[in-house]
C-alpha cells in the first residue's frame, strides 16, 4: 500500500512539473562558445536575470528596511513590506523553475549533441583516440558544466547585484564611501580574475593531460582485462594505473594548494576593508550625520556582502576552472574526426 501511494505521489509531481515535455533539445555546435546557447530561451533568461536582481536586493536590504520601518513605523509601511516579501517568495519558486527549463536544455543538448557526432563520425576516428579520453571529455561537459552555469549565476552573478545593492544604500549614506565600495570591488575582482586565470595558464593544460592519462589507463585495463589475465601483465598495468592516479593527485593537489594560498590573501585584503568602512561609518554616527538605527542596518548589510565576496572569488575560480574543461572538450570533439558519409537522417534531432 504505502509503495502503491509513493508511485502515484511520484507521477503526479513527474506530471505537474512536466520536464520531459518542456525542456526543449538543440544541435549544438561545438566550433561556437558554449555559453551563446543560454540565449536559445532569451525570455526567459530576461525574466530570471531581472527576478533575480529584484530577489537578491530585496534581501540583501532587508536589514536596511528593518531599520527604516524601527525609526519611521506605520502599518501602511509595514503591509508594503510584508506584501512584497510574500510577493518575492512565490516568484522565487517561478524563477527556479525558469532556470532549470534553461539549464537542462543547455546541458541535454550538448550532451545529446556529442553523443551524436561520436556516434555518426568515421570509425577510423576512434581507432585512433583513446576510450578513456572520450570518456573523460564527456565527463567534463555533463555535471561539471551544470555546475559551471549554477556557480556563475548563484556564485557570481547574485552575490554581485547584492554587493551593488548595498554600495548603492551607501552612496545615499555618503557618497566617499559609496565610491570607496565600488572601487573595492573592482579592484578585489580584478585582483581575483587575474591571479586565478594565471594559475589556469601555469597549471590546468598539465592538470587536464594528468586526468586523461588516468582514465585512459584506468578504462583500457578494464577493456583489455582478459588479455591481461592471459599475459599476466596484471601487476604491471596495476602499476602503471596507480602511477597515473598518482601523478594526477599530486598535481591537482598542488593546484588546490596555491589557490588556498590566494584565497587568505584576499580575505585579509577584504577584513582590512571592512574595518576601514566601519570606521567612516562610525565617523559619521560621531558627528551626528546619520542615525545610528540606519547605521547599524547599513554596517550588518555591508557585513554581509564583504562576506559574499569570498563567494564571489571561490565561485570565479571555479568557473575559470570549469570553463577550461568545458573549453577543452568542445576543442577536442570539434577537432576529433570527419564524417565521410551520413549515418543518420539529416532531419535527425537530438
Amino acid at each position: 500500500m504505502k509503495k502503491k501511494w509513493h508511485k502515484k505521489y511520484r507521477e503526479l509531481v513527474i506530471d505537474f512539473y512536466d520536464f520531459e515535455n518542456k525542456v526543449r533539445l538543440f544541435d549544438v555546435d561545438f566550433t561556437k562558445k558554449w555559453w551563446l546557447y543560454l540565449f536559445k530561451r532569451p525570455a526567459h533568461l530576461f525574466y530570471y536575470v531581472i527576478s533575480r536582481i529584484i530577489q537578491v536586493s530585496f534581501f540583501t536590504l532587508t536589514p536596511i528596511f528593518i531599520g527604516y520601518l524601527v525609526v519611521n513605523f506605520s502599518q501602511i509601511n509595514l503591509m508594503v513590506y510584508v506584501l512584497f516579501s510574500i510577493f518575492i517568495r512565490i516568484n522565487i519558486r517561478l524563477s527556479n523553475y525558469v532556470y532549470k527549463l534553461m539549464i537542462e536544455d543547455l546541458r541535454g543538448s550538448v550532451q545529446s549533441s556529442a553523443y551524436k557526432y561520436f556516434l555518426s563520425t568515421d570509425p577510423v576516428n576512434h581507432s585512433t583516440k583513446s576510450t578513456g579520453q572520450i570518456v573523460s571529455k564527456l565527463n567534463a561537459i555533463g555535471r561539471p558544466f551544470l555546475n559551471l552555469i549554477r556557480d556563475f549565476f548563484k556564485g557570481i552573478f547574485e552575490p554581485t547585484i547584492s554587493y551593488l545593492a548595498v554600495s548603492i544604500a551607501l552612496f545615499n549614506l555618503d557618497i566617499t564611501i559609496g565610491l570607496f565600495s565600488l572601487g573595492f570591488f573592482l579592484f578585489i575582482v580584478s585582483l581575483s580574475c587575474y591571479l586565478k586565470l594565471f594559475n589556469v595558464s601555469v597549471f590546468y593544460p598539465e592538470l587536464i593531460k594528468k586526468r586523461d592519462k588516468w582514465q585512459k589507463v584506468n578504462i583500457e585495463n578494464l577493456r583489455d582485462i582478459n588479455h591481461i589475465r592471459t599475459t599476466f601483465a596484471t601487476s604491471e598495468r596495476y602499476k602503471l594505473q596507480i602511477k597515473a592516479l598518482k601523478k594526477g593527485i599530486a598535481m591537482y593537489s598542488t593546484y588546490d594548494s596555491i589557490n588556498d594560498l590566494k584565497k587568505m590573501i584576499l580575505r585579509f585584503i577584504e577584513t582590512g576593508f571592512f574595518v576601514l568602512i566601519l570606521y567612516l561609518v562610525v565617523n559619521l554616527i560621531q558627528n551626528g550625520k546619520i542615525n545610528p538605527v540606519i547605521a547599524t542596518s547599513m554596517i550588518l548589510s555591508f557585513y554581509n556582502v564583504i562576506n559574499n565576496l569570498e563567494t564571489i572569488n571561490n565561485s570565479l575560480s571555479s568557473v575559470i576552472d570549469m570553463n577550461a574543461d568545458v573549453e577543452d572538450s568542445f576543442k577536442f570533439i570539434n577537432n576529433f574526426g570527419k564524417q565521410s558519409y551520413p549515418v543518420l537522417d539529416e532531419k535527425e534531432k537530438v
